[in-house]
């Protein structure tokens, strides 16, 4: 008997964890909201404004990508779009912050201009996206055009995050998929979640990957054992998980974690009875 068969309580779990973080507002949605921007994440604006996010979190961090992008459109408004016209030296005063990096910030502007030069090729990105069809596609366009965007990494955590970011963003996308048809065409049976520590530590600490005896090591590996359980707990959309997985075990403030804070608290939490984390001070 599997894992699997063995726990379907654990199962279930899981599956309501992750469709209660769907149910949450989206931080990226959150920002859209506060500075009153009228586009959809759909729209031509809404897919760059994804892509932007996609290539700056892995830099920065969740929270230090959004104030990056708040402060730039902040400063440059639509010109956000077109930064390839913004000198390097402007462009690079705009991103350096305080306590962050000298090699981080210099790599920004270069990043910037690049997905500027990516928006002017494509003009309509919609149209992009109906053309690339599925998203591997997407991944294998944007990490051989954009600048690090992974073009040597056989990861491709950027790309396949805005892959995700667009499902995630897409008010009708769950419709689709159940009505028209979606799934198997942008997000089909070979998408890919991209892999972080905080998913295989919530595999490791609750799911399938407890008391496994054969450990595995390679990254790939472990991007390919992850998407496989993905689709058993969403077959037509395994994008779902990730932005629940990933925030277990991260902390935000101390002995909180991700999870902790954005379900405000354990009580909230359908992994509780399996969970050794469980603060039971967040419990009362």
């Amino acid at each position: 008997m599997t894992w699997v068969d063995s726990n379907q309580h654990v199962i279930t779990g899981l599956r309501e964890f992750t469709e209660k973080f769907h149910a949450l507002e989206h931080p990226l949605e959150h920002w859209k909201t506060s500075l009153a921007l009228p586009f959809s994440w759909t729209s031509n604006r809404g897919i760059a404004c994804l892509l932007i996010y996609a290539s700056l979190e892995p830099e920065l961090g969740k929270v230090h990508a959004l104030q990056l992008m708040e402060k730039l459109w902040n400063f440059f408004g639509e010109k956000i779009f077109a930064l390839s016209k913004v000198s390097f030296n402007e462009l690079l005063i705009q991103c350096s912050t305080e306590n962050q990096k000298s090699d981080v910030t210099d790599r920004l502007p270069g990043i910037l201009r690049s997905l500027s030069d990516f928006f002017f090729e494509h003009r309509s990105l919609i149209n992009w996206i109906v053309e690339c069809e599925s998203s591997e596609c997407c991944v294998e366009i944007l990490s051989q055009k954009l600048f690090r965007m992974g073009s040597v990494s056989p990861q491709r955590y950027k790309a396949r995050l805005f892959c995700c970011l667009y499902c995630e963003l897409n008010d009708s996308f769950k419709d689709e998929i159940e009505v028209s048809g979606t799934y198997g065409k942008f997000w089909s049976s070979d998408s890919l979640v991209p892999y972080s520590r905080n998913q295989w530590l919530m595999l490791s600490t609750i799911g399938p990957m407890v008391n496994r005896k054969k450990k595995i090591t390679s990254l790939m590996e472990r991007m390919d054992y992850t998407n496989r359980f993905y689709r058993y707990l969403f077959p037509k959309r395994s994008w779902m998980v990730r932005r629940a997985f990933d925030s277990f075990g991260s902390k935000m403030f101390t002995n909180h974690w991700d999870c902790q804070a954005q379900l405000k608290g354990c009580l909230q939490c359908s992994l509780q009875a399996f969970c050794p984390n469980v603060n039971m001070e967040l419990c009362k």
